[in-house]
């Protein structure tokens, strides 16, 4: 009974259909875009990353982003630190501390920090995306 069972499952492993070459990439999510040509007066004009997209960075200040505030908290006022990326470091700052020996943060909010710019006397805000 068993060699039976067995023959037959050979049997219908002749019947089977050949596998189908795939387009999906394994290693990306959705299924691949199918782009039809579309006439150039039609197409979207490209939107430049809102890292970029910001006009009033001096133009010898590093671009930084703010990537999180953590706080404490305790019976006084919360105790704030934040996560602050530049292309070369990672800074874990408070209040009155200084990033790369140029900015003073002068205040760290819950979704924003106040920096100023020991060099040109500035002030400027990094706010959490």
């Amino acid at each position: 009974m068993f060699d039976v069972e067995i023959s037959r499952l050979r049997d219908g492993l002749d019947e089977m259909p050949a596998p189908q070459p795939s387009s999906r990439n394994p290693f990306r999510f959705g299924t691949p875009a199918q782009h039809a040509a579309v006439p150039s007066a039609h197409r979207r004009a490209t939107v430049a990353p809102p890292e970029q997209a910001v006009g009033t960075v001096g133009a010898d200040r590093p671009p930084m982003q703010l990537l999180g505030v953590a706080a404490e908290e305790s019976d006084a006022a919360p105790v704030r630190t934040a996560v602050i990326a530049t292309p070369r470091q990672l800074y874990l700052v408070r209040e009155g501390e200084q990033i790369a020996l140029r900015f003073q943060v002068v205040r760290i909010g819950a979704d924003a920090v106040e920096l100023r710019d020991l060099v040109n006397d500035e002030t400027f805000p990094l706010v959490l995306h």
